[in-house]
């Protein structure tokens, strides 16, 4: 999608966009780590994109990598840890 689209999406209200006070984004990246070092398997996970970066975010970026993994298992184990940290 082009920057011209998405500012036409966003003026749409086609993309919702949040913003939320920083000790609010401090509370939820507390959350998501400790979800996350319940796992055994995740050697570091991090948080990027508009979240950490910018005041309005559409959507919390997280990367993780997974020590000893068959990746035939990766969609499965992506929607348990998505539906784990989207509870909280």
């Amino acid at each position: 999608m082009s920057l011209k689209s998405r500012k036409e999406a966003i003026k749409n209200r086609e993309i919702k966009l949040y913003q939320i006070p920083e000790e609010e984004k401090r509370k939820i990246s507390n959350i998501i780590k400790s979800e996350l070092e319940e796992e055994d398997r995740i050697a570091f996970a991090y948080l990027f994109g508009s979240f950490i970066e910018n005041a309005y975010f559409r959507d919390i970026d997280i990367a993780v990598f997974v020590e000893n993994f068959k990746e035939s298992d990766w969609y499965y184990y992506e929607i348990t840890l998505l539906d784990k940290v989207e509870k909280k």
